[in-house]
């Protein structure tokens, strides 16, 4: 509760006149008396409910998050395990060139 004596002393301590100190204390009482207050349960149970949203709302990015990572990595195996495949038929070919270069090489000299 408002202590409007308290409020109208302190203004006239601080060189309001009287008549300031009335009218700043009466505009401060009537919005005190007339605006929207929430009460110390209100607000905890309002911030509980936020909390209970915020929970279930990050649970529910997470669960998309993990699927989300499964599906990568799920493409990125895959990925790899083309590149592996190119690679290794590269490497066979460039082998098989080798040989070829080498047996060619290995003709010229007995000749």
């Amino acid at each position: 509760m408002l202590d409007t004596h308290a409020v109208a002393r302190s203004l006239t301590d601080a060189d309001f006149t009287p008549a300031q100190a009335d009218a700043i204390t009466n505009a401060i009482r009537l919005a005190a008396d007339h605006g929207d207050h929430v009460t110390t349960g209100q607000l905890k149970a309002g911030l509980a409910v936020l909390r209970s949203e915020l929970k279930e709302e990050i649970a529910g990015v997470r669960s998309e998050l993990k699927e989300e990572i499964a599906s990568v990595r799920s493409e990125l195996k895959e990925e790899i395990a083309g590149v592996r495949s190119e690679l290794k038929e590269e490497i066979a070919s460039v082998r098989s060139e080798l040989k070829e270069e080498i047996a060619g090489v290995r003709s010229e000299l007995k000749e």
